[in-house]
This record gives C-alpha cells, structure tokens and sequence, in this order.
C-alpha cells in the first residue's frame, strides 16, 4: 500500500486526553499509518499511557525530547523520523473524524496540492458549545490559499479567520528544505506554512468539519504574552530579510499585521502593568496608545460574557431556554437554503454541502444525537460527534443511539 501517512504529536501533559488522539486516528479508515509521538519532557504520566498506547499499536513510535522545548522543537524532533509521503499535524489534546486521512489525501491528489487543510470543529471544556473556524458561507468551498490574505488572516482585528488554528497535511519532501522556527511558542504553524506559500507552494483548503479541536484553559494557544508577541515580530522581521522583494498585497499584508502585532503588544503590556500594578507605567502606556483602551474594554466584556454563560449554564432551566432559541435559529438557518429538511433524519441531509452540514451539527448539538432515530444517520452523526462521547462522559455511546 502506498501512500503513507506520518502522523506527527507533539506532547506535553496531556496524559488525559491522548489515548483519545491516538484512538480517533488508529481508527482511521486509511490505514497506511504511523504515528511518531514526541514527547517534550512532561511531567505527567503521559509516559506510562503512551508505552500502554504502544502495546496494543505497534505503528507507534514514541520520543522523548532531551530538553524542554516547546511545539515547535517538539515536531522537528518528530520530522527526523518521517517515514511517509504525506505529514500529518495532530495536537496531543485533539480528535480527528475516521475519514479525515483519506478525505484529505483525495482531495490533496485531486488539487495537485502541496498543503492541504480542514475545518475545525471546536468543542469546549466547561459548556457544551460547538462552533467553527470556517463557519461563513464564503469559506465552505473549497479554495486555494494565497499569502496575502493568509498573512492578514494572521492578524487580529482583520475580519478573517484565523488560518494558522489549521492543522497542515503536506507532501513530506516539504521537510527537505522547511521546518519550525523553534524560536516560536505560538504561530509556529503559520509561519512554517506562510514560508511554504511564499515559495510558491500550493496550499488548498477542504472546508469540511473534520478536526475536532479541543478548547481548555491549558492550551498553549490561549497564552499571549509580551515574550510570545515580541518573538512572532521577531520572526515576520526575519523573514521579511530573507524572502527579498514580494507583490505590493503581500508587503501591504505584512504592514497590517506589523502593526496589529504592535498593537497586541501594547495590549500586553498594559494587562501586565494593571496586574503588578504600575500606574505611571498604564498612564504611560495608554498615551503613547489610546487605542488599546478598546481592546480592554472588549477584552474585559468576553471575559464578563463568559463567567456570565458558565454560572447560567448550573441552571437546566436557562440552558434549556436558551437551547430552545438556539435551536429554533439554527432551523431558519437550514431550512433558508430553499430544503425542507427533514431534521430528525440525518440521511437526509446534503452532507456535501459545508455550510448546510455545520448549521446541522450545531442543530444536533442542541437537540441531542440520542432524538435522532434513524440507524444509518445515528453512525454518520456518532463520526461528527465522537469528541462528544468523552467529553460529557457518555460510555459506549454508539450502542446507545
């Protein structure tokens, strides 16, 4: 069998939750798979699970970083033993769909793409939310990536989704000439594929939900700091040394996000001053950017908003009125494209279209895979919602549905 995938996870502390990774992608239904695991120096037992992991699944290969280094050292420790043709990212926290392999290796032969990419489903630690990366309409196609507007999709504040939450799936001659600046702790994945596109390399997005991405207050990528902005300028400048000259979208996306990036920092800076505090420092801060004013009232109005939705959520009575209204506009949104559904029969929905699938799982979410009483779309949901069973505790929840 040809087509080997190298699956690469990066993991640290993250003993709760990668038998589940492992599991989701031994479950594939390509099975022309290893799965190098490298482990950077944790502290848990994720040592013990793993060696368990590898008992039961010889195509494990299992790594121990010798120094801490973060993800992004991490996976070029993991790139040194590749043995594939197609190099897959998974987080060590993260569930994928039993397709995902093979959807995304058809669709990569298909293009003739260099890089492809899914949506995520994101799924969440403390509600039962789901939502997605590419949940607009105009981004559920599929499409072909260019660096301008994956640069600016990189910026905050520019409308765009952000593109470098996408866990790449490339061909693995890639890593004869790219990996990851190790200097990084967070946007190491945009950077590592923006080098890629700037070379000309293609890139295409398959925008179908298949990479449950798991939302916790451990995730590296929640942890913006002055260090971690201060060393993402560092890089864009560094590249902007190398790369030589660039089309005028390009360079006008690298001005944005300079500036955004500028921005963020100043941001930092102030949250760091308020919390030690130092008042000349805020005063000083503040002057030289009024700006970031906006950016703590917004900041502290998401974090008001969601302390207000996790105490609300102890009350069946208010999730369940506001899972009625949740419901009711995820209909309008199904049924706007002209269908008459019928909603409690999974088969008969268009699982091609993107946008359609998304607001149906969002419905389903709300409503609970167990109302659904058709077999055939009761396994084709369990394939959408696997993470679920884990995450509200639900044991053998096929059998059950």
């Amino acid at each position: 069998m040809t087509n080997l995938i190298s699956v690469i996870i990066a993991n640290y502390n993250s003993a709760c939750f990668i038998e589940e990774t492992v599991n989701s992608i031994i479950e594939q239904t390509h099975k022309n798979i290893e799965i190098i695991i490298v482990d950077d120096i944790s502290s848990d037992n994720s040592i013990d699970v793993i060696t368990k992991l590898q008992l039961k699944h010889p195509e494990i290969t299992l790594c121990v970083n010798k120094v801490n280094g973060g993800p992004a050292f991490t996976r070029n420790n993991g790139f040194a033993k590749v043995k594939g043709d197609w190099v897959a990212i998974v987080d060590s926290d993260d569930i994928i769909h039993k397709d995902r392999f093979k959807r995304l290796l058809d669709f990569a032969t298909k293009q003739g793409a260099d890089i492809v990419a899914d949506d995520l489903l994101h799924f969440y630690e403390k509600t039962n939310e789901i939502n997605f990366l590419l949940e607009e309409k105009k981004y559920c196609t599929p499409y072909k990536v260019e660096a301008a507007e994956y640069i600016l999709s990189n910026s905050t504040r520019s409308g765009l989704p952000v593109m470098g939450y996408l866990k790449p799936f490339f061909r693995r001659e890639l890593l004869e000439k790219y990996s990851y600046n190790q200097d990084l702790i967070i946007a190491e994945d945009y950077d590592f594929l923006l080098r890629m596109l700037l070379d000309g390399k293609q890139f295409w997005i398959l925008p179908e939900p298949l990479y449950f991405y798991r939302k916790h207050s451990n995730s590296i990528s929640y942890r913006l700091s002055e260090g971690t902005i201060d060393k993402m300028i560092s890089a864009q400048n560094q590249l902007l040394a190398t790369i030589g000259s660039q089309n005028n979208e390009i360079m006008a996306a690298f001005k944005y996000r300079e500036k955004s990036l500028l921005r963020d920092l100043y941001f930092q800076s102030l949250i760091t001053a308020i919390k030690r505090p130092k008042p000349l420092r805020i005063i000083g801060l503040i002057f030289a950017k009024p700006v970031i004013l906006i950016d703590l009232y917004n900041s502290a109005a998401s974090g008001l908003l969601r302390r207000i939705k996790e105490f609300f959520a102890k009350f069946d009575f208010v999730v369940d009125r506001v899972n009625r209204i949740k419901i009711r506009r995820q209909r309008k949104v199904i049924n706007s494209s002209g269908n008459k559904y019928d909603l409690a029969n999974p088969e008969a929905i268009d699982f091609s279209d993107n946008f359609l699938l998304k607001a149906y799982l969002k419905l389903v979410n709300l409503v609970g895979i167990d109302k659904f009483k058709n077999q055939k779309g009761r396994d084709k949901l369990y394939d959408y919602f696997r993470w679920s069973a884990q995450a509200r505790g639900i044991t053998e929840l096929k059998d059950k549905i």
